[in-house]
């Protein structure tokens, strides 16, 4: 008996050992994964600098108004890009969580969003009226019942794709969206609700304005960002012609375009995007602890890019909370 008793004992210890061991690597592998993505922020904002904004790129996909003013595309042929995005102020997103819960992260990223207001007035006070008035017309600020962030996106839409790419590309009808949302509605009723953290508000050099996050201490954002994706290739199959996403971050506004500049004026304007990215923005990040809670996830699809309208197929609460087709 005391032999029995003294190989229970070890067991036992032995046993807590292993839990202890296992938290410490959750423990470092969290803390790995946020110095990752805050490097990742750091990167971004020091390679904004010269001849900024280097928007050519995005330019190029957008459409341009009568008074030739940019704009994000429709895809009218119901091909948008589709994914799971966790959506701020949506109608899913008002329904699950509430509306004491939608408040607190708008107000959140109002804060933000002034943050990047004040930069677009820094710039406008150093041109002149005309050229001021040019850069305002250049810009994209995002609506409120677009603010989201991007869990997983499955297929882009074939024009934004390399001829490589478009041979992967295949189409998602409504039966298959149908599938797709049961499937991610069955997985995701286990999840946590992510709790994320603002780490950064940053200046892109393509002109985007974002605020980037990072995760909770459980990884519940990595967790579903993960399960997204792998409910995606096993019910979608094939290969998936999304991009990779790193980041968690919401996109509040982007400076597509730029007017021609003068030295003075372009010295102004490489200043005062360091100046923001360096050291206002760091400070104005410093000066509060800013939170989201996002409380459910949506399944949706792009009809005019970067979410500017969009379909909301189902919404997916997290935890128990029952499941919204609207």
């Amino acid at each position: 008996m005391r032999e029995e008793h003294v190989l229970l004992s070890l067991l036992a210890t032995a046993a807590v050992a292993l839990v202890f061991h296992a938290r410490a690597s959750s423990v470092a592998r969290i803390r790995a994964r946020d110095a990752s993505l805050k490097a990742a922020y750091d990167a971004i904002r020091s390679a904004a600098s010269t001849d900024w904004p280097q928007s050519q790129g995005i330019c190029a996909k957008c459409v341009r108004d009568a008074q030739g003013r940019l704009h994000p595309p429709e895809f009218v042929d119901g091909c948008g890009p589709i994914g799971v995005y966790s959506m701020i102020a949506s109608t899913g997103a008002r329904a699950y969580g509430g509306q004491a819960a939608c408040d607190a992260n708008l107000q959140t990223l109002r804060w933000c969003a002034a943050a990047f207001e004040d930069f677009v007035c820094a710039l406008c006070n150093g041109l002149d009226a005309q050229t001021a008035r040019l850069l305002r017309e250049g810009c994209w600020i995002a609506n409120e019942k677009s603010w989201h962030t991007c869990v997983t996106i499955y297929h882009e839409h074939p024009c934004m794709l390399s001829a490589d790419e478009c041979v992967h590309w295949q189409p998602i009808d409504e039966v298959s969206a149908s599938t797709l949302a049961a499937a991610l509605r069955a997985r995701l009723a286990t999840m946590s609700v992510p709790m994320l953290s603002l780490d950064s508000l940053v200046i892109c050099k393509d002109g985007a304005l974002i605020a980037g996050f990072v995760d909770d201490v459980h990884g519940s954002f990595s967790k579903l960002r993960d399960a997204t994706a792998s409910v995606g290739h096993r019910v979608i199959g094939g290969i998936l012609t999304s991009r990779p996403k790193r980041l968690i971050h919401v996109t509040l506004g982007r400076v597509l375009e730029c007017p021609p500049l003068g030295g003075t004026q372009r010295e102004h304007i490489e200043n005062t995007v360091r100046q923001f990215n360096m050291q206002v923005l760091p400070e104005r990040v410093r000066s509060r602890v800013a939170t989201l809670s996002l409380t459910s996830a949506s399944l949706a699809r792009d009809t005019t890019w970067w979410m500017t309208q969009f379909d909301e197929i189902s919404t997916f609460p997290f935890a128990s909370q029952a499941h919204c087709t609207l």
